[in-house]
């Protein structure tokens, strides 16, 4: 499904019906304006979304359980970064490599955690 930016892209792409669905590989490929759907937004750009609707193809309730489990995962070890990055000894003691190392792991865990709990909340819907 592609979700337009408005009506006119909309019709844009429906001119191009075709080869859109040869390029996304996507039998059927509905191309709508307006309302919110439920469905995995696949990718973002300036003419729109294109989201792959999930009823049918995966067990949601299986893949939020999934999703709830890596975020608790995740939250779990920035919980241990965080610990050692507030303990002052740590920070005075360790070589400015691994600190930095450290650092850079909460950051990249921040991220991760962003990118689950936006996932989660798409199957919680």
């Amino acid at each position: 499904m592609i979700h337009a930016a408005d009506a006119a892209v909309a019709e844009k792409l429906a001119g191009d019906r075709d080869a859109l669905k040869t390029l996304l590989r996507a039998e059927p490929l509905d191309i709508v304006s307006g309302g919110e759907e439920k469905a995995m937004p696949g990718t973002l750009c300036r003419l729109g979304t294109i989201y792959l609707p999930l009823e049918g193809l995966v067990d949601i309730k299986a893949e939020a359980a999934r999703v709830k489990g890596e975020l608790d995962k995740a939250r779990g070890f920035l919980k241990g970064v965080e610990a050692k990055l507030n303990n002052a000894g740590f920070v005075a003691k360790a070589p400015a490599a691994v600190v930095e190392q450290q650092r850079a792991k909460r950051e990249e865990l921040l991220a991760t955690i962003a990118k689950l709990e936006k996932l989660h909340a798409v199957f919680a819907e």
